[in-house]
């Protein structure tokens, strides 16, 4: 039984990584970046609404396909980000940071497309 529950726990965990790898191919909100999934983050535009700080860790924790909404609901509060723009903007140098609720209002839409079109 705990064999069945880890499996089903595992392939959750991998629906999710897919479901989030089609989000990052649409690539940085900033400089249109896509070509390593890798080096694209997720980052949150309003810090007092989010659930958790590490899209990651969330996924490392999927236990159940509720879980995998929360995800989704957790990014879905996210723009998509090349690792060199996330950084410049947390460094206050990069232009985004005046405009990041722009970016996010075209974004929210497109993964909650995804999120559909995969469930």
């Amino acid at each position: 039984m705990l064999k069945k529950k880890k499996h089903y726990e595992a392939q959750l965990r991998i629906e999710c990584r897919e479901i989030l790898k089609t989000i990052k191919t649409k690539g940085c909100s900033v400089c249109g970046y896509n070509k390593c999934l890798d080096a694209i983050d997720f980052h949150h535009i309003e810090l007092k609404n989010r659930v958790d700080r590490d899209v990651g860790k969330m996924v490392s924790r999927i236990n159940s396909k509720k879980k995998i909404r929360r995800v989704i609901e957790e990014i879905s509060k996210c723009i998509i980000l090349f690792s060199n723009c996330h950084m410049e903007l947390h460094s206050n140098i990069g232009y985004l940071r005046n405009n990041e609720r722009k970016f996010k209002t075209k974004e929210s839409s497109q993964i909650n497309m995804v999120f559909m079109a995969t469930a």
